[in-house]
């Protein structure tokens, strides 16, 4: 759930009204480095957000207070696409146009239909592409200067396995073979293929398709103590199989999977769900995001309004917004604890009241449940993804708060 967020800052324009020409005399509120942000800039949010909850107004804070955080928010992004722009991370014109396209297709729209519609609604479509471009530039440098500082280990994927999908999965044991072939030998990556195809396309045995090297054994190991060099070669091998050639500073290997014990799949509980994510970075104060969120479950409970038509609209979880919310089949336990037990405690066709994470307050509706097989491998992987979710969700407020401590911001009167 929750994986890298797609960019979608600019959405809000597609659906709101634009203020269809800046005022004459424009005035500068605040300077950021050696850049300036514009009065108009901040009132064309403003009304980009109170049309946004034009249906909730009590949602907003006062305006007073809602242009602070608007303008708060203008900085923030300013020194973000500075930062980008200084280390040269750029959007060509065919990334931009393929992301425009990804845009259109969620509202069922080619881009040609795309920029006929902002037409008709007076939005400039030259104002949109600046947008998504900045809004592009901005998400690479979050993904290059926190993203790639995030680790998250083997030990933190067993123990979430443990405590939060079943111990059973950590029973898995391979007996596994290997051979090496030294780099020095003439054709060393075809030698060792031929070894992976005469067992796995001629079915000898690992010892008789070797040809008299040396097989090592390497005993009984659970997937987490291999080496890092086999752990990707032997993923979801079956029992007689070969890997294919693979290559380390030492030569070229051949894994083969000669046992296994425990079991490497159970029956799990798959959860069909779609949700609506809302928190205190679109505008709103954190309590506001709380007030919006028991705003929509009433609106979804009592006024029967479409669970898909408020997601598109209030939804912040851009990978799951344009789908109405929808986030597919998925087992319990590669959520979020506080999301996945309400997915457990929801009965089918059931909306659970706003559920607190670490990403916001999320609005769930249970669409399905069946049991399915699920791998250990295709679980570990995927509790990866939603680790590295909650450690990107903390690390990326402290490089932004430390790339603003770091920039020279003068605010004037609003």
């Amino acid at each position: 759930m929750l994986k890298k967020l797609l960019v979608v800052c600019s959405l809000v324009l597609l659906a709101l009204p634009a203020v269809a020409e800046r005022q004459l005399m424009d005035r500068v509120i605040a300077v950021v480095n050696n850049d300036v942000i514009l009065h108009s800039q901040l009132m064309e949010r403003l009304q980009d957000i109170q049309a946004r909850y034009a249906n909730s107004p009590g949602i907003l804070p006062p305006e007073d207070d809602l242009k602070e955080q608007i303008l708060d928010t203008l900085i923030m992004e300013q020194v973000q696409l500075q930062r980008a722009r200084s280390a040269n991370i750029n959007v060509t014109d065919a990334e931009l146009n393929r992301a425009l396209s990804q845009i259109a297709e969620r509202q069922n729209l080619t881009l040609e239909g795309f920029q006929q519609q902002l037409a008709a609604q007076g939005i400039d479509y030259a104002a949109v592409r600046r947008q998504v471009r900045q809004d592009m530039q901005i998400q690479r440098a979050q993904e290059r200067f926190v993203g790639r500082r995030i680790q998250v280990t083997d030990s933190e994927v067993r123990q979430y396995l443990q405590t939060q999908v079943s111990a059973s999965l950590e029973d898995v044991e391979y007996q596994l073979y290997h051979v090496l072939i030294q780099g020095s030998e003439s054709d060393a990556q075809q030698q060792a293929q031929a070894i992976a195809d005469r067992v796995n396309l001629e079915e000898m045995s690992f010892e008789e398709a070797a040809a008299g090297r040396t097989v090592q054994d390497l005993g009984w190991r659970d997937p987490d103590s291999l080496p890092s060099l086999l752990r990707d070669p032997v993923r979801g091998l079956a029992v007689g199989e070969a890997s294919a050639a693979f290559e380390s500073p030492n030569g070229w290997h051949v894994a083969y999977m000669a046992d296994q014990s425990g079991s490497a799949a159970q029956q799990v509980t798959e959860y069909r769900a779609r949700h609506i994510l809302v928190n205190e970075s679109d505008g709103l104060s954190a309590s506001g995001a709380e007030d919006l969120a028991w705003d929509l479950y009433r609106r979804l409970t009592e006024d029967g309004e479409s669970f898909s038509d408020l997601a598109r609209t209030y939804s912040l979880d851009s990978g799951s917004a344009g789908r109405g919310g929808d986030l597919g089949w998925n087992s319990a336990g590669v959520f979020v604890p506080e999301f996945a037990e309400a997915l457990r405690n929801t009965p089918v066709d059931s909306i659970t009241e706003p559920v607190r994470t670490t990403f916001g307050w999320h609005i769930i509706q249970v669409r399905g449940e069946r049991e399915a097989d699920e791998t250990y491998d295709n679980l570990r992987r995927q509790v990866q993804e939603i680790l590295f979710e909650q450690k990107y969700a903390e690390a990326l407020p402290r490089w932004q708060q430390e790339i603003k401590n770091n920039a020279y911001i003068s605010v004037r009167d609003l």
